[in-house]
């Protein structure tokens, strides 16, 4: 009996004591779980104080960026390039893989809460804090209405530049396989086609919350076109 109550004070002497050795490595790993939520899910930024740039590629929206970058009130980076990616990722929910989300309880809502977290997200950890915070990305206006729909309190900057120069520019950069030497009338079908759509989207966000400015007027007169922002 001595020697198997002698074991068994041993064995709880040997638990307290692993637990004792246990116990700040729970704590701290529960602190850098606590910290690794707050960092993916925390949003600290007020979407009123964001404003989205874009356009057709090659419109001056890199010289719009420049621009309001330079204003002390606003912090405007170099283009994120996951936004584009993510909102096609979003906007390819079809068939199956749609019904299995909609079953599952998380399509639409939290799909657009995911997505709108992770773009304010983005922003927030381009650069230092600012009043005003901007992002450019010229063809993520192609899903201008959703933007819209994801941030009703943003601002929104749509750039137009001559077809042509925007036609010619794309054949020289030589990004867009659409755009080629040989079919410069192609080009230009395709500018208008997105620009149309994207003015329209733009009128249906309201003249308070979206913006349609010419690259040319914006070159000659700078300061009359930006100060209507605000």
């Amino acid at each position: 009996m001595e020697i198997a109550s002698g074991m068994s004070r041993y064995l709880v002497t040997a638990f307290v004591f692993c637990l004792g050795m246990l116990v700040p490595y729970a704590i701290y790993f529960s602190k850098r779980a606590s910290e690794t939520q707050t960092f993916i899910y925390g949003n600290t930024i007020d979407p009123a104080r964001v404003i989205f740039v874009g356009g057709h590629e090659s419109s001056g929206t890199g010289l719009v960026r420049v621009m309001l970058d330079a204003h002390p009130l606003i912090r405007c980076g170099a283009e994120p390039m996951v936004t584009l990616e993510l909102l096609h990722l979003r906007h390819s929910m079809q068939g199956l893989r749609r019904k299995r989300a909609i079953k599952a309880g998380v399509y639409p809502e939290a799909y657009d809460q995911a997505v709108a977290s992770f773009i304010l997200k983005i922003i927030e950890k381009m650069g230092p804090s600012a009043p005003y915070l901007c992002h450019k990305q010229p063809m993520t206006f192609n899903y201008l209405g959703y933007l819209g729909y994801l941030f009703p309190s943003a601002k929104f900057v749509h750039i137009v530049r001559d077809g042509r120069a925007v036609v010619a520019s794309s054949i020289e950069r030589g990004f867009n396989p659409q755009f080629k030497r040989d079919r410069p009338l192609e080009g230009l079908r395709i500018w208008d086609e997105t620009v149309t759509s994207i003015i329209r989207d733009c009128q249906d966000l309201g003249p308070g919350k979206c913006f349609t400015m010419r690259y040319e007027t914006l070159v000659m007169n700078p300061k009359n076109e930006t100060i209507k922002l605000f």
